[in-house]
């Protein structure tokens, strides 16, 4: 890995790292999880527009659904099971 590539890593994972914190913070004071959600995901979706406008929102939420549908998330996807 470069420094560049090294550099980003690091920056993403404390990105996500505060994400994390925030949304367990909320979740912690009594925000339902669905609110939580509700809020990052409008709230990016605001940014995106706000930078880029709203046809490229949708079409970079769009692209997201589908990398999900092709399974991007299958290693983080709750599983249940009925056993």
């Amino acid at each position: 890995m470069t420094i560049r590539n090294t550099a980003d890593a690091e920056l993403k994972a404390l990105a996500d790292s505060a994400i994390h914190q925030t949304l367990v913070a909320l979740i912690e004071r009594g925000v339902s999880f669905e609110t939580a959600m509700d809020r990052l995901l409008t709230t990016a979706a605001a940014q995106i527009a706000r930078h880029e406008g709203a046809e490229q929102t949708a079409r970079i939420f769009r692209s997201m659904a589908d990398n999900i549908q092709r399974g991007a998330l299958v290693a983080v996807e709750r599983r249940t099971t009925a056993n």
